[in-house]
């Protein structure tokens, strides 16, 4: 990779840096704010544990199958 950013990287560096700062900037200590994030916690602990007791039981059926 060369050593020299384009135009185009230097771009999208000052943009990604912008958005970091905003999410920096952001309350995080707001009641709006906690309730999105335990929602959004919420939904992925569930998510999470559905695909693992879903591949879990698949794993059971495959070796209960194969014997």
């Amino acid at each position: 990779m060369s050593a020299i950013m384009s135009e185009e990287d230097r771009v999208k560096e000052v943009i990604v840096e912008s958005r970091i700062q905003k999410v920096l900037s952001l309350r995080t200590d707001s009641i709006v704010m906690l309730e999105a994030l335990d929602a959004i916690s919420e939904f992925y602990t569930t998510s999470k544990l559905d695909i693992l007791l879903s591949n879990k039981s698949k794993l059971v059926m495959d070796v209960v199958f194969a014997i």
